[in-house]
């Protein structure tokens, strides 16, 4: 079971409390292991374990061809491994040497429920989000005047009001999603000297 909570401002939202029990009647004794069940069990776990991880490294290895860019994901198959049908995705790969950032500009936000930037690793997992900012949405962006979005992604802070850190990795994998969006408008990227956005 995959539960997910989706946060505007995680600084100021409560997380759910969420609680699973096992409801059985007190008299009811259980059936005894059967051994070949119990095996098969085993097997079918360490299968999604291998499956999962696969799948993962697999899609990683895809954005392989398209460093530090931000193109449309192929919309029908997040939906085939769950993806919410409200919401359109990008993935992307970055690589970016320790004196280097990638800027991300989305010249527009359409009418949208939300959005998001996330920084993570080459498994797709999130990067530390307790203790460095590695996402930005549409509550916690700071806005250009015209409306638009500028976001930074780098190892050092260069100071601007929408970075995010990559946590010392200098590859990894970066996740856009438009949520209940009026219209699509694609995320524009480039990568320049770190130097240069703080002169």
């Amino acid at each position: 079971m995959l539960v997910r909570q989706t946060f505007l401002d995680r600084n100021t939202e409560i997380t759910a409390d969420l609680k699973i029990e096992r409801i059985a009647e007190d008299d009811v004794v259980p059936a005894p292991l059967d051994p070949a069940q119990l095996a098969l069990n085993l097997q079918k776990t360490a299968g999604f374990v291998q499956g999962t991880a696969k799948l993962f490294a697999d899609w990683s290895e895809s954005f392989l061809d398209k460093p530090n860019q931000l193109p449309p994901a192929d919309q029908a198959y997040c939906q085939k491994i769950g993806g919410d049908p409200n919401i359109f995705y990008y993935h992307s790969y970055y690589d970016l040497a320790a004196d280097e950032a990638l800027v991300v500009d989305v010249p527009r936000i359409p009418e949208c429920d939300n959005w998001n930037l996330q920084v993570d690793n080459y498994w797709m997992e999130s990067l530390d989000y307790r203790y460095l900012k590695i996402h930005v949405n549409k509550h916690t962006a700071k806005y250009n005047d015209d409306g638009s979005v500028q976001i930074v992604i780098s190892e050092t802070n260069p100071g601007h009001p929408n970075w995010l850190a990559t946590a010392g990795h200098r590859q990894g994998t970066l996740a856009f999603r438009w949520i209940g969006a009026s219209d699509i408008v694609h995320p524009e990227c480039r990568v320049v000297k770190t130097a240069s956005l703080t002169s």
